[in-house]
């Protein structure tokens, strides 16, 4: 076992794609040195699971539908990259193609995107187009913008991974978001969600829920058109630690079973945290202050938990151990939600989130909001990283 591990793992190779490279380069030929592909489609032919092809500085306009290989498993993946230090732009400057890059096959898994500016330009209607039965993917460290839909849709495979995405003007109607996925079990965090028309994170699926155990943490999301996140459908999913405000609202819930801790959700201009169709919600440890209701939860299932929030006004009967009060944000209209010395938030949330889930924190207590005090004394939760 251990030589055939051995084994693979060394017959990886990597490959490079470059504007002063020709495509009649043989695939054996490329190096680092500059006997590079010209073309990102033409250097994804060489990939077989566990390449990587590096893709050096540069504006590549083109389109790779379905072209991109699968990897085996996370030990095997294929992986575009952008080359370390270099800009590296995909786009489109005429027409309106349907997507940038299209995941349309069943055998495209285990693939990695990492380091890429992906702009439509508005002459794609996506960044990104999943497939039903193609994935999983990561994507890592990608600038999404100006898709005339969304950034990133579509999709059913489990395990998608979104870290430190940058997902911002896209849309051109309030059906059009950041991110609009129905994935079970996605990670989304460290990224970054605004100037989007509709929502910030879209997480929805069909009625009967594949949109289910998802986590969305650390993240940021401010100036979308409708939502930061909305969650329809499924069941089970869990929010926490995200910044969210400037929106039309913040967090609108209409999946079962939700979990939302420690956020902080601030001036936005309809609700804070809202529930729907009297699903099961649990909310603990959140900031939910300056929005235009805080917590509306009116239409959340009577069984719902709501407790030891800080918001500026009086809170749900349901509530308990609120605070109500000022948070003393550092600076709020710099984008500082980190907390002043003497916050009613600070010390202020309970320890036990959930069965299996506590909050992590320093002094007598955890604290109420996305950034636990001292800790954090940076506006941006993907700047200031995990406790």
């Amino acid at each position: 076992a251990f030589l055939l591990s051995l084994s693979t793992f060394s017959s990886a190779t990597t490959y490079y794609v470059s504007k002063t490279g020709a495509d009649s380069h043989a695939c054996s030929a490329t190096d680092s040195a500059g006997t590079n592909k010209l073309t990102i489609s033409s250097g994804v032919t060489c990939l077989s699971p566990g390449d990587t092809l590096i893709v050096k500085s540069g504006t590549y306009t083109e389109t790779l539908s379905s072209n991109i290989p699968g990897g085996t498993s996370w030990s095997a993946p294929v992986t575009l990259k952008a080359n370390a230090g270099d800009t590296v732009t995909i786009n489109q400057t005429t027409g309106l193609a349907d997507q940038l890059i299209y995941f349309g096959l069943s055998s495209q898994n285990y693939i990695i995107l990492d380091g890429f500016i992906l702009d439509a330009n508005l002459h794609a209607q996506y960044a990104v187009q999943m497939n039903t039965g193609s994935g999983p993917f990561q994507y890592l460290n990608i600038e999404c913008k100006n898709a005339t839909h969304s950034c990133i849709n579509g999709g059913t495979t489990s395990g998608i991974i979104y870290r430190y995405l940058n997902s911002h003007n896209n849309g051109t109607t309030g059906l059009d978001h950041g991110l609009y996925i129905g994935n079970p079990n996605v990670l989304i965090e460290h990224s970054k969600f605004y100037n989007n028309t509709g929502a910030g994170i879209q997480y929805q699926d069909n009625p009967g829920g594949g949109n289910s155990n998802g986590i969305i943490r650390y993240n940021e999301l401010y100036n979308n058109g409708s939502y930061g996140i909305v969650l329809s459908f499924g069941s089970n999913n869990t929010v926490y630690n995200n910044i969210i405000y400037n929106n039309d609202e913040g967090i609108v819930n209409n999946s079962d079973f939700t979990l939302a801790y420690n956020n902080t959700i601030y001036n936005n201009t309809t609700s804070g945290i809202r529930g729907v169709n009297n699903q099961h919600l649990t909310i603990k440890n959140n900031i939910v202050y300056a929005n235009g209701t805080n917590l509306d939860l009116t239409g959340v299932n009577p069984i719902s938990t709501c407790a030891y929030n800080l918001s500026g006004t009086s809170q749900p009967s349901m509530c308990t151990n609120g605070v109500v009060g000022d948070p003393l944000f550092k600076n709020a209209a710099g984008v500082d939600f980190s907390l002043l010395a003497g916050s009613p938030g600070i010390n202020a949330g309970i320890t036990a989130i959930a069965t299996g889930i506590t909050c992590v924190y320093v002094g007598s207590g955890c604290d109420i909001g996305a950034l636990e005090s001292p800790i954090f004394n940076s506006a941006r939760v993907d700047v200031a990283g995990t406790l």
